[in-house]
């Protein structure tokens, strides 16, 4: 069996090592910073997807925060869509560390303040964080789950084109409704994408924005939105921010027998939500799968995942041009009581089922179509 390490102790990285160690491969898992889970970048949101995950049943609740039974989609004009869905919002450090404990326990070697810095030949290279020293381990294959700005992708040749949407959310206190996730759309505050309120129960949500630049100066646009609807005002506790990759398909992934890229570093992520935990999970999936058949790993992730990432991307031109008037028309669209049980059937991992079904019942949507061109 070759020796693999797996760069980045995320979720992704977590779940790849863990598979891996189970099927019998010599893992060592690398992680730059010293707690598994720290800092954390992301809203914490899984849609009901993750229980399509080979996971133990029971698992889910090791990490779960809150389970919200309905999405809330509010137009720049202020009308409401609700979709009766469940989302899973978790613990993000318990989450990744659910992960990797697995990986640890199913054999793979942990190593904590350890990061990656460069490779040659069957020798890779990181920065000892805890000692201040460089030192060297062997590897004869590497998985690349070390975020959007991979240092494994860069070292490696197959960083490419990249673009990013910059991130800022607040853990907030103030009244919520624990059983609905909003997301708020409008060019005021969110350009191109939208800006959300995630409950983790009554008294605390996270609220964030993500946009190309200024994304501070957004969050505080929608802030005061926030409270100028609200009786009882709405109070900042921590910050968190991060940087979320679009979706390139043309970057290539895999080094046939040397590397592959998967998550963030890979940008597996859906391009209309910047949501990738379960894009990338799916990944590590496929990694495991295509070790054990000897076949190629960017096609057999891009088989099981790759189609619905390109319909997001495809959605994301779209979105990038709508103004707020053409916002508030697609919302009233998708609004009716036609296109609302199509919705509420399919998760936003599978775009495919949403927009052709939508557009049978509801071919004016196509006018927006042109903002592809």
């Amino acid at each position: 069996m070759p020796k693999i390490a797996v760069i980045g102790a995320g979720p992704v990285g977590g779940y790849a090592a863990s598979l891996l160690a189970a099927q019998g491969h010599e893992v060592s898992l690398c992680e730059e910073h010293k707690e598994i889970g720290k800092p954390i970048q992301c809203t914490g949101l899984l849609t009901g997807s993750f229980d399509e995950l080979r996971l133990p049943p029971k698992s889910l609740q090791s990490f779960l925060v809150n389970t919200t039974e309905r999405i809330e989609l509010i137009a720049p004009s202020g009308r409401k869509i609700e979709i009766k869905q469940k989302e899973y919002v978790i613990d993000r450090s318990k989450f990744d560390g659910y992960f990797v404990d697995k990986a640890v326990d199913n054999g793979a070697k942990l190593h904590l303040g350890r990061r990656f810095i460069s490779a040659e030949d069957n020798w890779l290279q990181f920065k000892d964080n805890n000692a201040g020293r460089r030192i060297y381990a062997p590897a004869d294959f590497v998985v690349g789950a070390d975020g959007p700005n991979s240092a494994v992708a860069q070292q490696f040749g197959l960083f490419g084109q990249r673009e990013f949407f910059f991130g800022v959310q607040a853990v907030a206190t103030g009244e919520f409704d624990p059983s609905a996730y909003q997301a708020y759309f409008g060019n005021r505050f969110a350009p191109g994408l939208f800006a959300w309120v995630v409950p983790e129960d009554n008294k605390t949500a996270r609220i964030g924005v993500a946009v190309r630049n200024n994304p501070r100066q957004y969050f505080d646009i929608f802030l005061k939105e926030l409270n100028d609807k609200r009786k009882s005002k709405i109070r900042i506790r921590a910050w968190q921010g991060g940087i979320i990759p679009v979706y390139n398909p043309k970057l290539p992934t895999e080094i046939k027998n040397k590397l592959v890229l998967m998550g963030d570093a890979a940008t597996q992520v859906k391009a209309t939500t910047l949501g990738g935990i379960i894009s990338g999970l799916k990944a590590a999936e496929c990694l495991a799968e295509s070790l054990k058949r000897r076949e190629s790993y960017a096609q057999t992730w891009k088989k099981e995942i790759g189609r619905d990432l390109w319909l997001h991307l495809q959605m994301r031109k779209v979105m990038d041009k709508l103004s707020d008037d053409e916002w508030n028309k697609l919302m009233q669209l998708m609004g009716q009581e036609k296109i609302i049980p199509i919705l509420e059937k399919h998760n936003r991992e599978k775009p495919g089922r949403i927009l052709f079904s939508s557009l049978l019942k509801e071919p004016r949507l196509l006018q927006f179509v042109h903002h592809l061109f």
